[in-house]
């Protein structure tokens, strides 16, 4: 069984672009299942948020990681629910989340 990780986008891996971009093709190299967990493009129907943020990560993040690191799109309110869902081991977001009593790490602000 691989060790699941999810990184948010909006406050962490788009404010630690080269550090957890590269932490989280890595991971996945390493056979970890990683991915990204985001609440980004909320302003769009649900049906046009993958494309926008998947855009979003192409420009901040770089290719090698938008084409190798998939990512779920969910509400904010719904991200506890959906990391248990996925069976998730390890979070890393820069604001606690409400409802989840796994591990999570939260990077210094810079």
């Amino acid at each position: 069984m691989a060790l699941k990780i999810a990184i948010d986008l909006d406050g962490t891996a788009f404010a630690w672009p080269n550090e957890l971009g590269r932490l989280a093709v890595t991971l996945q190299d390493a056979l970890a299942d990683v991915f990204f967990l985001t609440a980004a493009a909320g302003e769009l129907p649900p049906s046009e948020r993958p494309a926008e943020v998947e855009r979003r990560v192409s420009q901040r993040l770089g290719c090698a990681v938008s084409v190798k690191i998939p990512v779920v799109c969910c509400e904010e309110r719904e991200k506890a629910q959906k990391l248990r869902d996925l069976g998730v081991h390890i979070v890393i977001d820069d604001r606690p989340i409400e409802g989840w009593n796994g591990l999570q790490l939260v990077p210094l602000k810079k």
